[in-house]
């Protein structure tokens, strides 16, 4: 790493979840060698699965539908970046991967599918 990298940008910027082993909040340990230790899961998946029976908002919705209009002009836009012949390190200049969360974004999710990903 070259010296004339700010060292805080790199840890705020360039690190992604896979680098991080311990997470300490307020000055207690939350999570250590990729365990959370104080996470209630059955409690989480309450919480998500009250937001999710609310529905997205309307204006949430009016969002999904211009993204669906857009999507034949993303994929027009992309289509001559396919042959990369590498993957850039931010998702932000990816090709793929921006095109792919951005579509993604308000997309509803159902109940069911909180429930098959808790495995209750």
């Amino acid at each position: 790493m070259s010296p004339d990298i700010n060292i805080a940008e790199v840890f705020i910027h360039r690190a992604k979840g896979v680098h991080v082993n311990t997470v300490i909040v307020d000055r207690k340990v939350v999570m250590e060698d990729r365990e959370f230790l104080n996470a209630d899961i059955s409690q989480l998946y309450k919480e998500v699965r009250k937001e999710i029976a609310r529905g997205i908002s309307p204006q949430q919705r009016e969002y999904a539908k211009t993204l669906q209009r857009a999507k034949p002009y993303c994929y027009k836009w992309y289509e001559g970046w396919k042959n990369m012949d590498h993957e850039p390190f931010y998702v932000m200049n990816s090709r793929t991967k921006l095109l792919e969360l951005s579509l993604r974004a308000y997309v509803p999710v159902s109940f069911s599918t909180v429930r098959s990903a808790s495995g209750t």
